[in-house]
């Protein structure tokens, strides 16, 4: 309920969730509807997953709220980051299996158009995107920290591939999320700083230098460049 008041009194045209449990988007989008929201929400879970009733109360999501009288919602696409590996990426060598991973997790990104309604002007599209990054933040061969900036990079190519397939501006692209990464060292509680993922972000650009790059921990990618 804390929660809701927050969210509420903040009076947000668009507001951006991770971590949403489908019991607690329930309860979200009932008291945000009442103020003139329209509620999105996908389940983080693999097509290839077999069902599960308790999804809805353990599983975790994602969730879009706009406010109707603002936006018109034209049209939603849930991804998952590891649909977007390229196969040549896949190939490069691998030694501790970085890519296998990062092909088991169904961290997504929902990436909405959104129709801007303004009167006595044209109505004019944007995207919101909303993600959710894997939080591993070591050097553990079975949750390695180099494979967040990839999917992190992941995540941008599947914008990027949404606005594209549509002939929308990347210019008016609004990302929001939980990307499990720091703006500076001295934050993390492993031996890394936690920055690669916030690198890419802000720079569009990882070197192979970088210690969190994959590229120092076996897997032989190059730079890693957003869209």
């Amino acid at each position: 309920q804390a929660f809701e008041h927050e969210l509420s009194a903040l009076d947000a045209d668009v507001i951006c969730c991770q971590e949403v449990t489908q019991d607690m988007f329930t309860s979200l989008n009932a008291r945000l509807a009442s103020l003139g929201y329209i509620g999105l929400h996908a389940l983080r879970h693999l097509p290839e997953w077999a069902f599960d009733e308790s999804w809805e109360s353990n599983q975790l999501g994602i969730a879009v709220f706009a406010r109707h009288s603002k936006f018109e919602m034209v049209e939603v696409s849930h991804r998952f980051a590891r649909d977007f590996l390229q196969e040549a990426e896949r190939q490069c060598t691998d030694v501790h299996q970085i890519s296998e991973r990062l092909l088991a997790r169904a961290d997504s990104v929902m990436v909405c158009q959104l129709r801007h309604k303004r009167q006595g002007s044209t109505p004019e599209d944007c995207i919101i995107a909303c993600a959710h990054a894997v939080w591993w933040y070591t050097d553990n061969p079975q949750q390695p920290i180099s494979c967040k900036p990839v999917q992190i990079m992941l995540m941008l190519r599947a914008i990027d591939d949404f606005a594209d397939s549509r002939g929308l501006d990347t210019g008016r692209v609004v990302l929001c999320g939980d990307f499990n990464t720091l703006p500076c060292s001295g934050g993390s509680t492993s031996k890394y700083d936690d920055t690669a993922g916030y690198e890419l972000l802000t720079k569009g650009f990882l070197a192979k230098e970088h210690p969190e790059h994959p590229a120092q921990h076996g897997w032989a990618l190059n730079a890693l460049e957003a869209p």
